[in-house]
């Protein structure tokens, strides 16, 4: 073997190398940026959650929380829609004679905070004929969301639309 046939398999052989160590360095930048970009994301979505805030809010510099007197118009707009009632009168009123339930304490969950309702609750009632607690639906309501909980039929056109008007 003479020199140069020597020099050429030292520098195929050097080109190869180098080429390994480019894609092996590629690899690695790669995953470093995943693992980055990974914990990121997780730091991110650990950092909302912990101040119980939805990203919309942080991001939509016109989100504010309703206030006061916001949240006592829009409560009593649900309160014409579904006036509050004690449940016993609003079971009486959907009771016949023969019904088989009419002896029960407990008929159905609130389908917003899965508690029972008994005969002692304050509750709404929608136009859709859906009951659920008082406190849940207020809640449910002042978050914006203007349809029932169960059947998605809005509260009342009339309601919905002068609140989309208003916000």
């Amino acid at each position: 073997m003479d020199s140069t046939e020597t020099d050429d398999k030292v520098t195929k052989h050097t080109a190869e190398i180098t080429s390994h160590l480019r894609i092996r360095t590629l690899v690695a930048i790669c995953i470093f940026i995943y693992i980055v970009t990974a914990l990121w994301v997780l730091l991110r979505s650990y950092y909302f959650t912990s101040l119980n805030l939805g990203l919309s809010a942080i991001l939509d510099s016109s989100f504010s929380a309703p206030t006061a007197t916001e949240e006592e118009r829009r409560l009593n707009l649900l309160e014409r829609v579904a006036p509050t009632q004690p449940f016993i009168a609003w079971w009486r009123s959907v009771q016949t004679e023969r019904s088989p339930l009419k002896e029960y304490d407990r008929i159905f969950d609130c389908a917003i905070c899965l508690e029972p309702v008994t005969k002692m609750c304050p509750i709404h009632t929608l136009p859709c004929r859906h009951v659920f607690h008082s406190q849940c639906l207020e809640t449910w309501f002042l978050h914006y969301h203007y349809k029932c909980p169960l059947c998605q039929k809005p509260f009342n056109a009339r309601v919905g639309s002068s609140l989309d008007s208003a916000v």
